[in-house]
């Protein structure tokens, strides 16, 4: 960790020697200045982590000097050096942007406090910057990699919708990009100091999405112990992506579409209209405007939507982005895997053009990613690749071959048919590795039977050899003597 700077700007000759040696024990490197003019030379030659100034300062007075410093880096924390704690010069240097002030004489202990609480500050700030510049960075690193003119049309119209507060909807094939498309619309806008919050929409219920994104009050409803924020409010003053929106219920969709018309909402089992300073960004695989024209989607929150739309290309439809894809993927990889492969071969590569990838950037990335972790050398060869792409057939790469052309449904019979032969005919590990239960496994295989695809007796379990049943025996009844009945009455 470097050693953090600070630039003192006091006239007193002795309050300046007893501040330059308490902060040089304290760890800190110090550069010292009497006069204003002096210490604003310094600080436009090198670069500090925080300054101290007094506000009394000669030349440059110490308001001139934190304008100036707040003129070069508004980010800087000045503390101003005071006499008194009140006065029009302290608060109007507050109002400037001084980040505190500290009162003569000084005491060490308090200083000490001071000046870590405010540089811990500013380490946490240039933290969250470079986090923030590190997704920057990455919002187009890879989906967005691109020469086509499909993907690089997208991409302008992108960055000049930065800036406006309109949603956007994003269209494509899944792994064409659009979680990366939606990232730099957020960090190359007006937004991007904001959060960038998303939520998945698919696969949850409707309870408990409408909880996720508008969030929701104590006891609105069963298990509801406690309040929770929605999304909407997480993503105050930043940008709200919405995956797979076309999956949220029709209900859903009309508490939505009233965000966007008034910018307010309600959590569940709420009274209160709460303000929702968010951009929406909703992305969708589908075709949203034949959802709306069927009903399956509602009319008025597509027209909100689709004020902006973008759509991504597949990577079918920029075959000629495929090498920089590559490229790039075995670049990065082999940095993280410590992998010897530095390329791929031009023979390779052509194979990786013609390919028609279904899974689009994200079938490319993970193929690289898993070709590069297996180290084959410092070229990735075509008999390193897949069968399926033209690469030598090995394991169970000739399983795929043969199920081209098959229905969905003949492909099931085919996984379910080989796996138990795998497995020995043991239907409980099949079912096991297949994610069935044994009752579904045992009525797919009794429909095969009936349809005549497997012979009546293939798959059977073996029945055990029952025992005969033997009559129940009987015991005769004991006589019992007149005198003991009578006295059991009793």
């Amino acid at each position: 960790m470097s050693i953090e700077t600070i630039l003192v700007a006091e006239e007193d000759a002795q309050g300046r020697e007893f501040l330059h040696q308490t902060l040089s024990r304290s760890g800190y490197e110090v550069e010292s200045h009497g006069e204003g003019d002096a210490a604003l030379a310094a600080f436009l030659k090198r670069d500090f982590d925080l300054i101290l100034v007094s506000e009394t300062l000669p030349a440059v007075r110490g308001l001139k000097f934190l304008e100036r410093v707040k003129d070069v880096d508004a980010t800087m924390p000045v503390v101003i050096l005071t006499d008194q704690g009140s006065g029009a010069g302290v608060s109007e240097a507050l109002r400037a942007g001084a980040e505190d002030f500290f009162l003569r004489p000084f005491d060490r202990a308090r200083l000490q406090l001071l000046l870590e609480k405010i540089l811990h500050r500013r380490r946490l700030q240039q933290e969250i910057e470079h986090l923030r510049e590190t997704l920057r960075t990455e919002a187009g690193a890879d989906e967005l990699i691109g020469e086509s003119e499909a993907l690089r049309r997208t991409v302008r119209t992108a960055r000049q919708l930065a800036d406006d507060r309109a949603p956007i909807l994003l269209r494509g094939e899944a792994g064409t990009g659009k979680r990366a498309l939606a990232r730099m619309i957020h960090f190359e806008g007006k937004r991007a100091a904001g959060p960038f919050v998303r939520v998945r929409c698919a696969g949850l219920p409707e309870r408990l999405l409408e909880s996720e994104i508008l969030g929701h009050e104590r006891g609105a409803f069963a298990g509801a112990h406690r309040k929770r924020e929605g999304r909407i409010e997480l993503a105050h003053g930043g940008t709200l992506v919405l995956e797979d929106v076309d999956q949220i219920p029709v209900n859903l969709q009309d508490r939505i579409c009233r965000v966007l018309e008034t910018g307010q909402f309600r959590r569940a089992g709420g009274r209160r209209a709460i303000a929702a300073d968010v951009r929406v960004l909703a992305l969708t695989t589908r075709d949203l405007a034949r959802e709306a024209e069927s009903g399956a989607f509602r009319r008025d929150l597509h027209r909100h939507l689709a004020q902006c739309c973008l759509e991504l290309p597949p990577l079918r439809d920029r075959a000629a982005d495929v090498p920089l894809l590559a490229a790039h993927f075995v670049n990065r990889y082999r940095q993280q895997l410590t992998s010897r492969v530095r390329g791929v071969s031009p023979e390779a590569m052509e194979l990786l053009s013609r390919h028609v990838w279904r899974g689009n950037v994200h079938e490319l990335r993970s193929l690289i990613e898993r070709l590069v972790a297996q180290d084959p050398g410092e070229e990735i060869a075509p008999e390193h690749l897949p069968a399926e792409i033209g690469g030598a057939p090995a394991g169970r790469s000739d399983l795929f071959g043969s199920l081209v052309g098959l229905s969905v449904h003949e492909v099931e019979r085919e996984m379910i048919l080989k796996t138990l032969e795998e497995t020995g005919n043991n239907k409980t590990a099949a079912a096991r590795i297949l994610g069935l239960t044994a009752r579904t496994l045992h009525n797919k295989l009794r429909l095969y039977r009936e349809q005549g695809v497997i012979a009546r007796d293939a798959y059977r379990p073996l029945r055990k050899r029952r025992e005969p049943r033997r009559p129940p025996l009987k015991v005769p009844a004991l006589a019992v003597p007149q005198r003991l009945g009578r006295m059991s009455k009793l």
